[in-house]
């Protein structure tokens, strides 16, 4: 048996702890895109959802917002205001906050009228360099089967750009609208590149104006 010096050990936690973190697996993809993305271009993908492949997947953009990752993460923590800049977005109400999260009441306006309601908790980790504002559909005892979504889950992964004031920008989403009726359930699943796009893009919009001062 091999035994290591402590310091050794405890760098390779240091290592594994920061670059196996998931955010990492868009360092390439982001590369690869990097120039595109760097004048205003959002580029969208399709992911397998890693839990269970035979599900729905994951929609995720990339972009790159000219402005810090603490003045986005000011943005998209401010759910209630989700009503003014996110799509099919009716209100959002603050149910629980504490130390480790924010858990909030959604209403939905989906496609011929269909409204849906969730609660989503949210989190927010930070490593070097990243801030990851995740969230995810959490039980709401009051509400049926019928009125909610089966599930929601996703994350914001803000990294910081090493060659400027900037931030590249990660937005993933899943979305299973459940039972739809009056056979409309393909039409509100359809959680697509253009949704994610419209999301980042708007998001994006609010970030400008609050730089400037406009709200």
């Amino acid at each position: 048996m091999t035994f290591f010096p402590k310091k050794i050990i405890l760098v390779l936690l240091i290592f594994s702890a920061v670059f196996m973190q998931p955010e990492h697996r868009y360092a390439d993809e982001i590369k690869k895109n990097q120039k595109k993305i760097k004048t205003g271009q959002i580029v969208t993908m399709v992911e397998d959802n890693p839990s269970n492949p035979k599900t729905k997947s994951y929609i995720t953009g990339l972009a790159f917002f000219d402005t810090s990752s603490e003045q986005i993460l000011k943005i998209i923590k401010d759910l209630e205001n989700y009503h003014l800049f996110m799509p099919n977005i009716e209100k959002v109400e603050i149910y629980k906050v504490s130390k480790i999260a924010i858990e909030a009441n959604y209403f939905t306006a989906l496609p011929f009228g269909i409204k849906k309601k969730y609660r989503l908790t949210h989190k927010i980790s930070t490593a070097k360099d990243i801030i990851t504002f995740k969230w995810e559909k959490v039980d709401w005892p009051e509400i049926n089967k019928e009125e909610t979504l089966n599930d929601v889950k996703g994350q914001w992964i803000l990294i910081k750009d090493t060659e400027s004031s900037g931030t590249f920008v990660v937005y993933s989403a899943y979305l299973d609208a459940g039972h739809i009726p009056w056979g409309l359930g393909w039409l509100v699943n359809s959680f697509t590149k253009k949704t994610v796009e419209s999301i980042i893009a708007n998001t994006r919009e609010r970030c400008n104006a609050n730089l400037k001062g406009n709200f």
